[in-house]
């Protein structure tokens, strides 16, 4: 509810009535008002809080295969039918996983959006590295910043954002082999993706 009521249109925000239907009315209109209340006072009624996603987002609509992009030798994989939406799912699902599991509200509720930022093209950056894409995106990363200062902040963000990105990795491994092996029986045909689901980076 508080959700929508931030970032949704008003039409889409549903009643107290329709909010207690979903709950197959084990809670009535009047103690949901009080749960709202509640959160948003735990929350110190400081809504304004974007996400990497928010971000990421800009870069996906961008594309985020890129002409120079290669995959263990392979060219062209912009070109791919399956490149751009399994990248994209990749770089997401990793964004989520650090979004949600790692990092708290607070800390997104006080970090810069330009630090916000920095995060975002990391997350992604990680992503592609991981999967051994070459890309000249990660040559841009002397150029995110401009004084010395700010170029060692970027450097810090990379360094923990990767070394989250690295921990989840192996955590929720068994999940990711079983997930690319069906990607893999699915588009086995597709000879560059095929490489990148059996690459051993994904095995490490």
């Amino acid at each position: 509810m508080l959700s929508a009521k931030w970032n949704e249109r008003e039409e889409k925000i549903p009643s107290l009535g329709v909010l207690s239907g979903y709950c197959d009315n084990s809670h009535t209109c009047e103690q949901i008002e009080l749960i709202e209340v509640k959160i948003l006072g735990l929350l110190n009624w400081q809504l304004k809080c974007v996400l990497p996603v928010d971000f990421v987002n800009t870069y996906v609509d961008q594309g985020i295969v890129l002409k120079d992009d290669t995959l263990d030798g392979h060219k062209n994989i912009d070109k791919h039918p399956h490149a751009q939406a399994y990248i994209k799912k990749f770089a997401m699902f990793f964004l989520d996983l650090i979004a949600q599991g790692v990092y708290n509200y607070t800390f997104f509720l006080f970090l810069s959006t330009q630090k916000k930022s920095f995060c975002s093209k990391y997350v992604y950056i990680s992503c592609k590295t991981k999967i051994k894409i070459k890309s000249q995106l990660i040559q841009m990363k002397p150029l995110l910043a401009k004084k010395k200062n700010d170029n060692k902040e970027i450097n810090n963000c990379f360094k923990v954002l990767f070394s989250k990105f690295v921990f989840l990795y192996i955590w929720v491994h068994r999940l990711f082999v079983l997930a690319f092996s069906i990607f893999n029986h699915c588009i086995g045909s597709c000879s560059g993706l095929s490489t990148c689901v059996a690459h051993p980076a994904f095995l490490a």
